[in-house]
Order: structure tokens, then sequence, then C-alpha cells
């Protein structure tokens, strides 16, 4: 949809506001929540009201009253926050902000809309929800890439169907992603780590694991990521974009959602030489026999155990008294040293991790290589 119809259907919506609903202010929240509300706010960087829908999100987060998270879905600068609008919610005007994947709507924004996202925020967090509960953990593996893990845990006796999305977001948009009033983006979408439908058996888990890749955006910092994943029931509901009757779309509301701001992994990989053994004596690569100092006569293959459980083994790097001699970047991890040797020699492993984390081990032996 191009930047000229929205701004004609802006007009048009400027002269004729639309809302979701006449809902009445409270004060106060005292509403016990089901499940952690999961708002995304549809707008454009050149929408002269959607500084007006940002602010109050801003507002209603920064005050803490409610468990929810919230996405900026700005569908001039990324093509995948074009896609969430249009494709899946079939957006007619903006700002419009879709909470719990549609269960309510709500169209345009003034100076008094915050008070209006509270009311729909609690109202979203009070309906009845499917007992599934989502926990993610991100690290940071450097070069804008993170390590996600993602479980979800099903407390329903019969099997649960619906959708996972994994949301990646800047806090505060470093790309120069700005509303009509000059404030950055918050929470502005990047992508989606994950996105596929899901099936849960009673009382099981589903799990995944992804690497997901920001280099497109350039150097992103991990302490300005959130990573939201968002649990969407696979019922189908009948949505519309312009309450009550207009813009019609397939609304999958949210059960239940979680965030991450991505940790750094500091932990070096685990590193241990497993050949040769120290103590024996090898005969053309084979081993003999304890003789309580290692000896080699002939060639010998020096094999390396290296694990990583945070990010995992990206090379090990095989040294001969400092000198390096060969690097592997997948198992097994093994090099054969076959060359021109006599006497003591020092043989070392150096293991990287995705995040350039370092481990290393080493060993000293007497080689006879003619």
């Amino acid at each position: 949809m191009r930047k000229e119809m929205f701004c004609c259907i802006l007009a048009a919506f400027l002269a004729y506001p639309v809302m979701a609903m006449d809902v009445e202010n409270k004060e106060t929240c005292n509403v016990d929540f089901t499940h952690t509300v999961f708002v995304e706010y549809t707008t454009a960087t050149w929408c002269p009201y959607c500084k007006y829908a940002h602010a109050a999100l801003k507002d209603v987060y920064d005050g803490g009253e409610y468990p929810f998270y919230y996405v900026s879905l700005i569908i001039d600068k990324n093509s995948r926050a074009y896609s969430r609008a249009v494709d899946d919610y079939n957006i007619y005007y903006i700002p419009t902000v879709f909470f719990d994947g549609g269960y309510s709507v709500y169209v345009g924004a003034d100076t008094s809309t915050a008070d209006i996202y509270r009311n729909l925020i609690e109202e979203s967090g009070a309906r009845g929800v499917a007992s599934v509960t989502p926990s993610i953990s991100a690290t940071w593996m450097g070069n804008s890439s993170i390590k996600i893990d993602v479980v979800v845990e099903s407390g329903e006796v019969l099997p649960y169907d619906g959708y996972v999305r994994v949301y990646v977001a800047e806090i505060v948009s470093s790309l120069g992603w700005k509303d009509t009033g000059g404030e950055p983006y918050t929470f502005a979408f990047l992508d989606f780590a994950v996105n596929e439908q899901i099936h849960i058996e009673g009382m099981q888990t589903w799990n995944k694991t992804v690497v997901w890749d920001g280099g497109e955006f350039g150097e992103l910092s991990p302490e300005n990521i959130m990573v939201m994943a968002v649990i969407f029931n696979g019922e189908k509901h009948q949505g519309y974009a312009v309450p009550p009757d207009g813009s019609p779309f397939d609304a999958y509301y949210v059960d239940n959602a979680v965030a991450s701001v991505p940790s750094m992994d500091e932990t070096p990989p685990q590193v241990e030489i497993t050949a040769p053994k120290g103590g024996y004596l090898y005969l053309f690569r084979k081993e003999i026999m304890n003789i309580g100092k290692t000896m080699v006569i002939g060639k010998i293959d020096i094999a390396v155990q290296a694990t990583d459980d945070a990010t995992g083994v990206a090379k090990v790097r095989f040294y001969v008294d400092g000198e390096a001699k060969s690097v592997v970047s997948s198992p097994p991890y093994q090099w054969t040293w076959d060359e021109f040797a006599i006497g003591n020699h020092e043989i070392r492993t150096v293991a990287t991790d995705m995040a350039g984390n370092e481990g290393s081990d080493s060993m000293e032996l007497l080689i006879i290589n003619l």
C-alpha cells in the first residue's frame, strides 16, 4: 500500500474518527490478569496522529501498572512490519492498535488516548485463556546475532494448537525511526525469530532453539534489544480493523506472552584433549600402554572434546609449541600431526564459541617422527 493511499485514508479518518468502542475510564485497576497482554501498534514515520498513540503506549508501559508488552509495527520502514499490519490485520487507518491479537482494536489517537488503552488492556487481561506458559532465554552472540531458546508448557489436558511468534524489537530505535513528534520509536519491531504453528499434546511442552541474525540492521546493542515470545490461540475469530464491521481479518487471540533482554555469554567453552592420553605410549597412532610419560612414535591423531552450552563452539585451533597448525570448525575436532619432529613438544588446543569466548587445554609429549 503506497504512502499516498494512507494519506488519503488518514485525511478521511481525521474528518470522521472511528473507535473500537466507548470505554468507561477507570482511575484504578482492580482486575486480576489471567495472562500477560500483548499489544501491536501499527504506525508510520510520516503519520501526524501516530505520535499520540506512541506517547500513550509509552505512558501506560512506563507506569508499570499492567503486565503487558507492545511492539511498534512501523510499516514504512520495515517490510515485515508492513506484512504483519496489512496481510494479517488488514489495516485501513493508522494508527491502529491491536490488543491480544485483535480481541480489541482501537483506531486513531489524541492526547487522551492513554486512558482508553488502559481500559482495553484491563479488558484483555481479564478474559479467559488457555493454560499455556511460555519461557524464553536470549543469549547475545555478537555481530547482531542472538541465540533464542523458547519453551511452551501446556497445562491443558487436551492437545493445544496455536502459533508461536517471537518478536525481536529495539527498545529505543537506533535506526532513525522516529514519530512526527521527533521521538524515536520504542519497541520498534525488527523481525520474527520464530513464526510458526505449534501442536502440543496435553500436559506436554514444545521447544525450539534458533539463532537470529540481525546483521541487516547494522550494529545492534544487546542492552537495547527485547525478545518477546507470544502464544496465539489457534481458534479463529472474526476481527475488524475498522470496528464494528470494516476491514475484516482473522483474529487469533493471545493466550500468554513473555520477554527477555539478551544476556552476554561470558563463559568460555569446555575443552579437553582426549587423544593422546597423558602417560601413554603411542606407536604409529595406536595406543600401546601406560608408561607414565606421554610418548609418541610416528604420526599421531590429536583429538579434542569441545562443548559450549550457551552459544555453541565455532572452531577449534591446534598449536605445536605456539605455532598454529590447523583450524577445525565442526566436530569431530581432530588434527593429525605428521611432520618431522624429535624431542619434547607442547600441544595446545583453543576452542572459540560463537560469542568469541575462548577455552584451552594443553599437554607435553615426547615425539619421534622421522
